[in-house]
Formats: C-alpha cells, sequence, structure tokens
C-alpha cells in the first residue's frame, strides 16, 4: 500500500508436483477504482465460424484468462447536507468491466447507480438501477482477428445513444445495453418500529402461445420491525401476483430478498 489510496497486488501459485505455475493475478487499486489481470494454466479456445468458441488441442498453456476494471464508491458516496447536515443527498456508483479473455465474446459491463434521501432518523429514500451490456466484445473486434465479424453497432457511443433513444422502439431492440431492474426502496424509522418497503421492477421472457417477449415484473416487499424485540418482524411480499406473509427473523428476510 502506498500513499494517496493507492494499492497494488500480485498472487502467484506454482504447483510443485506438475513443476509448473497456475495462477498469476495482479491487482490495483486507487480509491473507488480498481484493476485486475489474471493468467492461469488452462485450454486455450480458439473462435470457428460457425461452431463458435473450440478446444484447441495444444492441451493446457498458461494464457491470460481474465482482465477489468471496476469502480465502486459505496464506501465513499458523493454527499451533499443540507438543514444543518439534518438532510442529505447520496449518490452512489458501482461499475464494472470484465474481459474473458479466454472467450472475448462473453465480455460484460454492468452500471448500477443510486441516490438516496437520507431525513436524520426519520427517512431513507433510494432510487437505483441496473443496466448490462453483454456483447462489448463487438466494439473492440477490429483488435480481437476473429475470422467473421460479431453482428450490432460497433461505435459504443452510438450503440449507447440507442439505449436511450425513446422515439425508436428498434433503435432500443438492437442496442446492446440492456435495463436490468429497476428499484425503489423506503425505509422510515420511528421510535421504537422500523418500517421498509422495497419494489423492484426486472424485465422477464413470456412465452404466450409459442410468441415470446419481455415483460417488466414488479417484486414487492413490505417489512415492519419492533426494536425493543428484534425477532418480531413482519414481512408482506408479493411476486408474481401471488402475496406471502411471514414473520422472520433476519436471516430469512435476506433469503426472501
Amino acid at each position: 500500500k502506498f500513499p494517496y489510496d493507492i494499492s497494488l497486488g500480485q498472487e502467484y501459485t506454482y504447483d510443485i508436483e506438475e513443476e509448473k505455475s497456475t495462477r498469476l493475478n495482479f491487482t490495483a487499486s486507487f480509491k473507488s477504482l480498481s484493476a485486475y489481470y489474471t493468467l492461469t494454466d488452462t485450454v486455450p479456445y480458439d473462435f470457428v465460424d460457425g461452431e463458435g468458441w473450440v478446444l484447441k488441442d495444444s492441451g493446457q498453456e498458461f494464457v491470460p484468462t481474465a482482465a477489468g476494471m471496476a469502480f465502486n464508491n459505496g464506501s465513499r458516496p458523493l454527499n451533499l447536507y443540507q438543514w444543518d447536515n439534518r438532510v442529505a443527498l447520496q449518490l452512489k456508483v458501482v461499475s464494472n468491466l470484465e474481459f474473458n479473455l479466454l472467450k472475448l465474446t462473453d465480455s460484460s459491463f454492468t452500471f448500477s447507480p443510486s441516490i438516496t434521501l437520507k431525513i436524520f432518523e426519520f427517512l431513507d429514500l433510494t432510487f437505483s438501477s441496473t443496466s448490462g451490456n453483454e456483447v462489448i466484445a463487438r466494439y473492440f473486434q477490429d483488435w480481437m482477428d476473429l475470422p467473421t465479424p460479431l453482428p450490432g453497432e460497433t461505435n459504443i457511443f452510438k450503440d449507447l445513444y440507442k439505449s436511450v433513444n425513446f422515439f425508436d422502439e428498434q433503435d432500443r431492440k438492437e442496442s446492446g445495453f440492456k435495463l436490468k431492474s429497476l428499484n425503489f426502496e423506503l425505509t422510515h424509522y420511528l421510535h421504537d418500529w422500523t418500517m421498509n418497503f422495497k419494489t423492484s421492477i426486472k424485465p422477464e421472457l413470456k412465452e404466450d402461445g409459442g410468441r415470446y417477449s419481455y415483460e417488466f415484473v414488479p417484486t414487492v416487499t413490505f417489512v415492519v420491525q419492533w426494536k425493543p424485540i428484534s425477532d418480531i418482524k413482519t414481512t408482506v411480499k408479493s411476486e408474481e401476483n401471488v402475496f406471502s406473509l411471514n414473520t422472520t427473523d433476519d436471516d430469512d428476510e435476506d433469503d426472501d430478498d
């Protein structure tokens, strides 16, 4: 570890019996930003037109297998305070860029921002969303030397614009950036009670008479807990139009979530 929140790491694994290196991993971080690069002793793949990724006949090799970058300011959120610090607006962002160096087309990107309004000892109100892109390889295919081009928009900025072009449904369908979930959470703090309300809306693939389409399906959870006796807790949950009522402990609630 170095000054200014800089950290560097390295992990190396050697198999004494086989007399070969099996894993080498490098990590680096600066405040909320981190990166990694990994090499592993494994069987590499070749991309074959019409067949996809096929294992090589050369056997195991010590090759790069993964690389990525992440941004997570969860431990250091951006806070804006008002009214003698009784009211705060908190912004968090979690983002991951992961490259599968064995199968480059399996690389992905996720982006999860959240904004929370906090009123001291009274209310927390949070809006968040999660978006993902599982076809980021097509933006870098000019450097990948693939035998056949990957379909879709190759300009990442144009594809990002398509994902938010609400005037053209076809653009949103073709874009690699997809909305995974929209979330809303409200926590109300009372003297002896804590009330928590959560709702999450996620797209799910539905089938109707051989036709497939995506529908946004909400999941609603309502929890009331009595502070003097924390084991007394009632959870009401609605999912797929089915309501359930349970009196649970903390572990059961985590399972429901």
